[in-house]
This record gives structure tokens, sequence and C-alpha cells, in this order.
């Protein structure tokens, strides 16, 4: 058997492998990520990193896991840090309010 163009199996056409989307712009100005408006900036950043196609979507809903546990933690941090300010507040209030009444002051916490 001869091997000519003729009796060769013809070549399988493939669909177009999708082109690489860019690299991803900005990526490294978000490294640093301390307050809740930072994350809440990234996630914008991300929307319209996958509209305009230099991220793909499945990048996009990683990337916005990670922020949204980030998000959490840092309201969290925020939380706990007013609980102990209110806290510390009242301490002080109450210790006032002790003071004043062993000088003879009736009266309420204010």
């Amino acid at each position: 058997m001869n091997f000519t163009e003729e009796n060769l199996a013809p070549e399988k056409k493939r669909a177009p492998r999708p082109k690489k989307r860019g690299n991803a712009c900005g990526v490294k100005e978000w490294i640093d990520l301390d307050t809740a408006a930072d994350v809440k900036r990234c996630f914008r950043w991300l929307e319209q990193s996958m509209r305009d196609g230099t991220l793909q979507a499945a990048d996009c809903h990683a990337m916005r896991m990670v922020g949204e546990s980030l998000l959490k933690a840092i309201d969290m941090t925020d939380l706990e840090e007013k609980i102990v300010d209110l806290s510390e507040r009242y301490e002080r209030l109450y210790e006032q309010h002790q003071a004043r009444q062993k000088n003879g002051f009736r009266g309420r916490i204010q």
C-alpha cells in the first residue's frame, strides 16, 4: 500500500484555540488589601476585567471568593475593635460614676 495524499485520512479540523486574553493588568496593585474599601475596589476591578476580557470568569470568581473571605475577616476585626473600645469606655464611665458616688454625688451614668 502506497502512502499518498489520496489514501491518507484527512486531517481533522480542530476548533480554534482561544487566544490568550492578555495579562491580568493591575493584579500587582491588589497585593495590599488592608481595608474593606480596598477589597470593594478590587471587586469592582474584577468585574471590569471580566467584562473587558482581561481575566477569565473562572479566575475572577476564584479571586472574588478569596476577597469575600478577606472582607469577612476585616469586618470581624473591625467589630472586635469596636467592642473593645466600647467596653473600655464603659469601664472608664463606670469608674467615674463610682468615684462620684463616693463623693456624695447621686445621678446617672452619662
